[in-house]
């Protein structure tokens, strides 16, 4: 709340460059704070720093974490590298079922003229009987960020549908579910999909199985790491059963920035093993150089060209082996 708060007073412009080390215009502002947030909390990059970020820039006046992480998400919340890929994403279908299936805060059978004035007494309602639905965002806030992640304003000049097709549920509230075997993996630190609501899934299905994934975020099983959860399905399509799923129970905890440096005497030190020789400014030096490599290594996850930038300078490259 401090972070928005001051963005709320005081927004500002800076530079800063995303994963693949482009300079870019960046706005900090509170709708750059909600699509950080929202649309890229689907990996651990944000999970990782935001909170360091956000320290450094209140505290310290330091921007630039802060800043890349702005500069790095406006680019990974556009749903992959662009152009887009329409094998791998869809905006035109995405589009199509938010206004199909999903229900909105206006009349899909009205004309959008009429749909503003209800979106607007619906946001008008929301302020007053349910105030937090966005927090700590505003509805003004959330609304702000693109389409494909807010939605709220995506169907407004969508067509009126036919009455062969009218907008609603795809699946009707009564529905009875197949009792075939069905799979639900959850990642324990997903805020899209949390795992309560994969609960609620497998709940729908006689012959449901839920899986935590630890430490995973909104996509478990692709682009893993530990061969854990793409196994897991991967013998569950073969077999309809998930076989040994205790890996999904050992997956690596996310490792939080402690905080952002300038100097390595800014740091804590390492903590030294039996026998240590090292004086206190090697140990800093040590620790300045575990979260230097840190940094690097977290940058894959909205890298998409194999080379990018650090936050201070200095460049890193990295190269697939075998697909990873």
């Amino acid at each position: 709340m401090s972070l928005l708060n001051e963005l709320r007073i005081r927004p500002f412009h800076g530079e800063a460059h995303d994963g693949d080390g482009h300079l870019l215009a960046v706005m900090a502002d509170p709708t750059s704070l909600a699509l950080l947030a929202f649309g890229n909390s689907t990996g651990p990059v944000v999970y990782r720093e935001l909170d360091a970020a956000a320290r450094a820039y209140l505290e310290q006046g330091d921007s630039a974490p802060l800043l890349r992480l702005f500069a790095e998400n406006g680019v990974v919340s556009q749903s992959g590298a662009p152009p887009f890929d329409p094998v791998s994403y869809s905006a035109g279908l995405f589009v199509a079922v938010s206004c199909s299936d999903y229900p909105q805060v206006y009349d899909m059978t009205a004309s959008p003229k009429v749909r503003v004035l209800q979106r607007d007494a619906a946001f008008a309602s929301e302020r007053v009987n349910h105030p937090g639905v966005y927090g700590p965002f505003s509805i003004a806030e959330f609304n702000s960020i693109p389409l494909d992640y807010s939605v709220l304003d995506a169907c407004l000049p969508w067509p009126i549908p036919s009455a062969a097709h009218p907008p609603g549920q795809p699946v009707p509230p009564d529905a009875v579910f197949t009792s075939a075997p069905v799979l639900v993996l959850s990642g324990t630190l997903d805020s899209l999909t949390p795992a309560r609501q994969g609960a609620e899934v497998a709940a729908l299905f006689a012959n449901a199985q839920q899986i935590l994934v630890a430490n995973s975020f909104y996509v478990t099983a692709l682009d893993e790491q530990d061969y854990c959860a793409s196994v897991i399905v991967r013998n569950f399509v073969k077999d309809l059963d998930p076989g040994d799923t205790a890996c999904a129970a050992r997956i690596a905890e996310v490792r939080t920035v402690p905080k952002f440096a300038n100097y390595a005497r800014q740091l804590d030190p390492a903590t030294p093993s039996a026998g240590n020789r090292g004086t206190l400014n090697d140990l800093r030096v040590s620790a300045t150089a575990a979260l230097t490599a840190g940094d690097a290594l977290a940058r894959w996850w909205v890298n998409l060209s194999g080379s990018g930038v650090g936050l201070h300078g200095g460049r890193f490259q990295y190269s697939l082996v075998n697909g990873l």
